[in-house]
């Protein structure tokens, strides 16, 4: 029985015969947690504190707080929480275990500069009425196997690593307060949910968006691909440094926002809405698959190397209020495209063979060279 502050600088075992009881009193351990015999815990804390590498197996404690300099906490087996489990200092590794409350209350607290990382199906620790998530900390899905996020809750960096064709679905809503990052060999997969993105995305694995929409909130962030999204909403400021952005739904810039492509393509095969400021100095596709309504009330900015495309078979519904300025524009669309508001093209306008270009009944203004094949 342990009726006072307990500290150990090695490990606990429990022995197969054996029980420990704890009276009132929390107990600070460097080493590792065995149990191979029974824990009786009351209204003490355990801490794991040790500087290198700790592992803990099968047990129900009262509350456990890890507060590690450096080093990573193993779970080896499932273990249960009756009060609060928080992560104050270094890194905890789930792998397949869970660490889920006993019955539901309490809270589970990720505090600034911690990780979690979370390997099993759907093991996130679960059935805390509070999860208090700091916005620098990090949670990592890094499993072999299928894996379901934990939807509704707000994440700080969000990691995801591993999986191969094993995706990572997201099947409810969520925030993310710090950056997104998807790793090479991993495939994130949202159903049809709103993530809110605060930070930074980088993609250097797969993202199958199926119907969800990416809210863009930070402000100065960076877009770091080739992306495939589905819906895309832009509230703040982002940059896209590297690879093609390609939206299956609708891309919307909202007043407040602003998104630059710079030298990097973007297609979309949705609708767009730009009300704030939208740039590009690459190729921008309209894809013309399907009726897609273009609504500028603010203008699309191009560079001198920018080109918009207007591609498909189908033509696309231009509302606009703003003038477009446009570097090179090439109508390829074999239904046409009409003016809805006049047009800037400095450097080239090309209509190919089989489309067309109805000014609307509107006065244009272009620059440079005007190619008609249609």
């Amino acid at each position: 029985e342990i009726n006072d502050t307990l500290t150990v600088i090695g490990n606990i075992t429990i022995g197969a015969s054996s029980t420990l009881m704890e009276d009132n009193s929390d107990i600070y351990l460097a080493g590792n947690w065995t149990n191979n015999g029974t824990y009786t815990p009351s209204t003490g804390i355990v801490y794991f504190n040790g500087s290198s590498a700790q592992s803990v197996n099968l047990t129900t404690f009262n509350d456990i707080i890890v507060d590690k300099p450096s080093g990573t906490l193993t779970l080896t087996d499932s273990i249960a929480v009756n009060n609060d489990f928080t992560i104050t200092n270094g890194t905890v590794d789930l792998d397949v275990f869970k660490a889920d409350r006993s019955n539901n209350g309490g809270t589970f607290t990720l505090d600034a500069g911690t990780t979690l990382k979370v390997g099993g199906e759907n093991n996130f620790p679960n059935y805390y009425t509070t999860t208090a998530i700091d916005a620098t900390s990090n949670v990592e899905y890094d499993g072999t196997v299928t894996q379901n996020v934990l939807a509704e809750i707000t994440y700080g960096n969000l990691t995801f690593s591993n999986g191969a064709s094993n995706v990572k679905s997201i099947l409810g809503n969520i925030q993310i307060d710090g950056d997104l990052l998807v790793n090479s060999g991993s495939i994130l997969e949202p159903d049809s949910v709103n993530i809110s993105l605060y930070g930074n995305i980088t993609n250097n694995g797969t993202i199958t968006p199926k119907q969800s929409t990416l809210i863009l909130e930070g402000s100065s962030k960076n877009m770091v691909g080739p992306l495939t999204l589905n819906n895309l909403t832009v509230n703040g400021s982002y940059t896209v440094t590297t690879g093609t952005t390609f939206m299956t739904g609708n891309f919307y810039v909202e007043t407040t926002g602003s998104i630059d492509f710079g030298n990097n393509d973007a297609i979309l095969d949705g609708d767009l809405t730009n009300k704030g400021d939208l740039t590009s100095d690459a190729s921008a596709t309209f894809t013309g698959t399907r009726v897609q309504t273009l609504q500028l009330l603010n203008a699309i900015t191009s560079s001198s190397t920018g080109i918009i495309n207007f591609n498909g078979t189908v033509s696309p519904v231009l509302n606009s209020t703003s003038s477009p300025n446009f570097a090179t524009v090439n109508i390829n669309n074999t239904s046409g495209i009409v003016a809805s508001s006049p047009w800037n093209v400095f450097f080239a306008c090309n209509i190919a063979a089989g489309a067309s270009f109805n000014d609307g009944g509107l006065t244009h203004n272009f620059y440079g060279n005007f190619t008609n094949n249609g």
